[in-house]
């Protein structure tokens, strides 16, 4: 039963611990290794460093025979250029050491022909690791041929990449030795989708599987799994398609709620609000007149179109062509909003839409009947793709798409470009969920997690958040004892940018303390921190979670490698709660509201936004009902905009957010995985419980410290910043430089470039397996991690790829090490899996939230700016 796990003093942690399991197990790439060539070239590698060890010495001989014991003239001139020959590593031909051994003393003569004979040997062994690369390199591929024909891996392509699927077939066919350039690019592409299924560095999609695992005490051994099971369901995307599609109905779309602009803020004769579109937001000021005013003061509840166009005929002795137009145009200008029906942050927003034009077929039978027909189509598509087969997938997509486009091609204006046109795989999307029978074990998890919640509340007490800087705002714009509408408020914040800063503040003695602890923690490339130099902080956290992938070391202790840290609250849950017991919503529902003060609102910001990602039922009171916002349907109250006003805290050092009527403190957290959000969105999300936290800025100091113990002209590392001995807060990173210059060209053939990357990774100690990525890229698919490992022939070609898109760039290579590596993965059922946890705790208790303002303290304020 889903429980959070008490322990006096210490955080809850929230069991049962989400988990994103590698789709695939990275077993499958152990396959296409060549470990035999590696081999090779490191015993040639010592090899040549013993024959070019006695080259030296030999030539020092040389030059002192031709200097006094050979005669001047031909002799001498022979016995020159053979030296020369030597020095330049050119062939040496058999008559050269006839004619040189009348001058050489037999010991000399033999060190000369052995040394040659070496050499040659040399280039024997590396043209026969040349051929041995060349036949390792096509049965590479001949098995990886076999590997895309992996049905789940082509399933999972058919919703990721159907133009790869379809070239599937047409690459499995070809000889690998006769391979063209178009060929190496299709690999390249189904090896980037592999590697990437079977490393987990995909977040969330259907290549990647979810299971929820127990924390319990007791040995944690081997994992058992049962099938994967596909959930698939419409894009919300297609809810864009429906609403260009609905709105060519007036009879229909004349039924659809018109509700006021919840930011709407009368000031004397003025009337402002924030007006949101695609993301854009604007504050906008318009004169206030008698209609404007009847029209603001019909909030609630919200009527239909043509419930607005009757009550201003009769209220204004209009005509119905005069109250149709006053109408299209305040939602023109963004003062009235008239959405569909639906919301955007419902999973089922096309069950929704289905029943909703049932309920209402009678106005226009043929036109719904039309649109109900594609929804059932979609929805039907969207039952079968489950079990479908690849084949079976790509021709569902096919016909679905096809489908859509005949019924948009009907239209007299295509969609908005953000919701069309739309690729067949976009139309759906789909994740999968596996059961698992393991636990993880309780007492590792929780140390594990006193740790990072130690460093996550001195990270709170130290750093200045960029939200402080709204205080700043406030105190040279406002009286410090005002109640300013967040309308108001949010115009000054929207017009002034340039004066909030756009990261955290540290204080220099802070900074030195953490350079302290890295000086007396710094072991070679490792800086071993300990929790007890952690000030115990007062701060209470109450709701974080971080990703981690762990392991068990080789003295049984559960260790973890930190990804990143997240929103608490069961923000990284959400999505996906659907699909695990109900009991775990109940829980999240439950623990979220006993975590907040008596005296707070915590509730969730909404945007505009249309995005898969950010599906959530309802986890916290309320939502903020913001300008063409998108609320969960199951949201307990929808607080507008116009209820909530800014004051400043009691210390003077932050902004509050206040629900006016209720008279409480609100908090809002953020409760979706898209991180691109509306400026009103990100504004609102500063006052959170706590601020967004980052171990950037922790790890950055402490990096600047360790780049500046090198010596001058060193490449750029980072260090390995471990915790506790047991949890890494930051893997050790290279950023090295590529090309020519580098000893790392891109020109020649494949084994050239193996050769050369293999001396690359001797030269700068890089481990076997690592993740290449070029943040400063332009293609965003360039700044993923790439899964790299040495021994690869095909990873090696793929990494070549990366190289050369540096070189084009100018950048430098981002090299991370892979921790946990791929042989401390967890097993499941035997394999080897990437497994990325995602544990939540809260804190012991709530803290009391400071004092409220007085009742009717929120008073409207005019609005200064207007600013876009």
């Amino acid at each position: 039963m889903t429980r959070t796990m008490p322990t006096p003093n210490k955080p809850k942690l929230l069991s049962p611990v989400l988990l994103r399991v590698a789709g695939l197990s990275i077993d499958v790439l152990d396959g296409l290794r060549a470990p035999v060539i590696t081999h090779r070239l490191h015993q040639y590698e010592h090899w040549r460093r013993r024959v070019e060890s006695r080259k030296e010495p030999l030539l020092a001989a040389l030059f002192a025979v031709i200097e006094k014991h050979c005669p001047p003239g031909k002799p001498q001139q022979q016995l020159q250029q053979l030296r020369r020959d030597l020095h330049n590593d050119r062939a040496i031909r058999p008559k050269d050491i006839t004619q040189a051994q009348h001058w050489l003393s037999e010991s000399l003569l033999n060190q000369l022909i052995t040394y040659i004979d070496d050499r040659k040997a040399l280039e024997r062994y590396m043209n026969t690791t040349a051929k041995l690369y060349r036949l390792q390199a096509i049965q590479g591929r001949q098995r990886f041929q076999q590997l895309v024909g992996n049905a789940a891996f082509q399933r999972g392509l058919a919703l990721s990449s159907l133009s790869l699927l379809r070239q599937v077939v047409a690459y499995q066919q070809t000889n690998p030795a006769s391979f063209r350039k178009d060929d190496f690019q299709v690999e390249n592409g189904l090896l980037r989708y592999l590697s990437r299924a079977a490393t987990k560095t995909t977040p969330y999609s259907t290549l990647t599987h979810l299971a929820t695992i127990p924390v319990h005490a007791g040995e944690s051994l081997d994992w058992k799994a049962g099938s994967p099971r596909s959930h698939v369901r419409l894009s919300v995307r297609l809810l864009g398609v429906f609403d260009a599609m609905l709105r060519t109905n007036r009879r229909l779309y004349e039924q659809w709620p018109v509700m006021v602009n919840p930011s709407v803020l009368i000031s004397g004769e003025g009337l402002s609000y924030i007006r949101q579109t695609n993301g854009q937001v604007a504050c906008v000021k318009i004169s206030l007149n008698p209609v404007l005013r009847w029209v603001t003061s019909m909030r609630r509840p919200a009527r239909t179109y043509k419930d607005w166009v009757d009550r201003i005929q009769q209220k204004f002795r209009s005509t119905s062509l005069e109250a149709h137009q006053y109408i299209d145009k305040l939602i023109e200008l963004g003062l009235l909003q008239h959405p569909l029906p639906v919301s955007a942050a419902d999973a089922d927003w096309a069950i929704r839409l289905q029943d909703w034009l049932t309920q209402y077929r009678w106005m226009a039978p043929r036109f719904v009947d039309s649109q109900l027909s594609l929804i059932h189509a979609l929805l039907a598509t969207a039952t079968m793709l489950p079990m479908a087969t690849p084949g079976q997938r790509l021709s569902l997509l096919s016909k679905a798409q096809g489908v859509l486009a005949e019924h948009i091609g009907q239209l007299p204006a295509p969609p908005a470009p953000d919701f069309w046109p739309l690729r067949a795989e976009q139309l759906f999307f789909e994740d999968v969920t596996r059961s698992l029978q393991g636990h993880l074990p309780k007492p590792d998890v929780k140390r594990l997690i006193t740790s990072v919640d130690r460093l996550t509340r001195h990270m709170v007490e130290v750093c200045t958040p960029p939200a402080y800087s709204l205080a700043n705002l406030f105190k040279t714009t406002y009286p410090t004892t005002e109640s300013v509408p967040v309308t108001t408020f949010f115009a000054h914040y929207l017009s002034q940018p340039e004066s909030f800063q756009k990261s955290s503040v540290i204080a220099p003695d802070i900074r030195q303390q953490w350079e302290h602890w890295a000086a007396e923690g710094l072991r070679a490339d490792t800086i071993q921190l300990r929790s007890e130099w952690i000030p115990d902080s007062s701060d209470t956290l109450l709701s974080q979670a971080v990703f981690w992938q762990s392991w068990t070391d080789s003295r049984g202790r559960l260790c973890a490698a930190l990804n990143e840290l997240a929103g608490g609250f069961g923000r990284l849950y959400g999505r996906f709660l659907p699909y695990f017991n109900h009991s775990l919503t109940h829980e999240l529902v439950k623990t979220n509201h006993s975590a907040t003060p008596a005296d707070c609102l915590l509730v969730e910001a909404t945007d505009d936004h249309y995005h898969n990602a950010n599906f959530h039922p309802a986890l916290v009171e309320g939502s903020i009902l913001t300008p063409a916002g998108h609320v969960p349907p199951s949201s307990v109250q929808a607080i507008p905009l116009s209820d909530l006003s800014v004051r400043l805290s009691d210390d003077g050092q932050r902004v509050d957010l206040w629900h006016a009527p209720g008279h409480k403190r609100v908090q809002v957290v953020d409760m979706g995985f898209q991180a691109d959000r509306s400026r009103l969105y990100t504004f609102l999300c500063q006052f959170a419980p706590l601020p967004e936290l980052s171990l950037t800025v922790f790890n950055s100091v402490i990096n600047a410290w360790y780049a500046e113990q090198k010596p001058a002209g060193t490449i750029r590392i980072g260090p390995r910043i471990v915790l506790d001995r047991r949890l890494i807060i930051q893997r050790k990173t290279w950023w090295l430089p590529v090309g020519a210059e580098a000893a790392l060209p891109i020109e020649g053939d494949s084994f050239t470039f193996f050769r050369a990357a293999h001396s690359w990774q001797q030269r700068y100690q890089l481990p076997d397996e690592v993740f290449v990525s070029l943040p400063d890229a332009p293609n965003p698919d360039d700044h993923k991690p790439q899964y790299i490992r040495f021994d690869n022939a095909l990873l090696v070609d793929l990494f070549r790829r990366l190289v050369r898109k540096a070189v084009t760039v100018g950048a430098l290579l981002k090299v991370v090490e892979m921790r946990p590596t791929s042989d401390e993965l967890i097993r499941i059922e035997g394999k080897r899996y990437a497994v990325e946890a995602v544990p939540q705790w809260y804190a012991p208790k709530p803290v009391s939230s400071v004092v409220e303002p007085l009742p009717g303290a929120a008073i409207n304020q005019p609005l200064v700016t207007v600013n876009n």
